[in-house]
């Protein structure tokens, strides 16, 4: 089942990570401040993911293939993909991510690495 997990990392800000199959990460969210930022903008993904318009596919400079989420009000990156092999396993993914946001579980527990 698709999970969103909230973290800490290691400069202390809260992040969220999304697993579409509960296996791998598929992307991570930018860094916030308070668990109640990184939760508001947790949700606001949960609510868009399903819309394309939102997702900005980019090319890493090494030349693969990743994709953003971005705020269509004001341009705020959100969350960014992993970085993959082909544009396909990319288009892949990002249908995943689509496909399983809406209804995915929300850990909310925060992690620490």
């Amino acid at each position: 089942m698709a999970r969103f997990k909230i973290y800490k990392d290691k400069s202390g800000y809260y992040r969220f990570l999304f697993k579409p199959n509960n296996q791998l990460i598929t992307l991570t969210s930018e860094p916030y401040t308070s668990m109640m930022g990184c939760l508001k903008k947790l949700h606001f993904f949960k609510k868009h993911a399903f819309n394309d318009r939102y997702f900005v596919r980019q090319k890493a400079e090494c030349g693969s293939p990743y994709f953003t989420f971005e705020k269509l009000s004001d341009g705020e990156l959100l969350a960014t993909s992993e970085t993959y092999l082909t544009f396909a396993s990319m288009e892949k993914a990002l249908n995943l991510v689509k496909k399983t946001a809406k209804r995915a579980i929300i850990d909310d527990l925060v992690y620490a690495l």
